[in-house]
C-alpha cells in the first residue's frame, strides 16, 4: 500500500511560517542572553524557552542582567500595555529543495514561502535560511513545530 504524498493547508502554512519566524528571530536573542556559543538547540535550557514561545508563552529576555523568565499565562496581563521593538534581524530569504527532483529554487521571502507551502510534497522538500546549519526537511520541521 502506497501512502499519498501529503501537503499543508493554507492555515498550517501560516502557522509553519509564524514559528519559522519566532525562532529565527528568537535564535539570536537566546544566544547572547544566555551567553552560548553554540546553537541554542543543542542546550537543553534554550530548547525549553523555545518550547515555551512555540507553546505560546511569553518569554521575557533582559540581556543587561542575563535573564529569561517565563511569564505565568496567569499574570501575562501585566505586559498587556509593552509595546515590543521590531526586530533588528533581516527578513528571511529561504532556500527551497526538492529532494525528489534535486532542483532547487530561492532565495524567497518568508511571505512567499508561505503562499508555496500549500503546493509543496512534504516528504520531498527541504529548506535552508540564514541561521541553520544543514538543510532540514520540512517534514522534520513540520513535526518538530506543528506536531503530527
Amino acid at each position: 500500500m502506497r501512502i499519498p504524498p501529503s501537503k499543508l493547508t493554507e492555515e498550517e502554512a501560516e502557522q509553519l511560517c509564524s514559528r519559522i519566524n519566532l525562532v529565527a528571530q528568537g535564535k539570536p536573542r537566546l544566544a547572547e542572553t544566555l551567553e552560548l556559543e553554540c546553537d541554542p538547540k543543542n542546550v537543553p535550557l534554550a530548547q525549553k524557552l523555545f518550547n515555551e514561545l512555540l507553546d505560546g508563552q511569553l518569554v521575557v529576555s533582559y540581556s543587561a542582567r542575563k535573564e529569561v523568565l517565563v511569564c505565568p499565562p496567569e499574570h501575562s496581563d501585566v505586559f498587556a500595555g509593552v509595546e515590543l521593538l521590531p526586530s533588528e534581524i533581516p527578513e528571511l530569504q529561504i532556500y527551497l529543495h526538492d529532494d525528489k527532483t534535486e532542483s532547487m529554487k530561492g532565495p524567497v521571502s518568508l511571505e512567499n514561502f508561505k503562499r508555496e507551502l500549500p503546493e509543496l510534497v512534504v516528504e520531498n522538500t527541504s529548506i535552508w535560511h540564514a541561521g541553520t546549519d544543514r538543510w532540514v526537511s520540512l517534514s522534520e520541521i513540520k513535526d518538530r513545530l506543528l506536531g503530527d
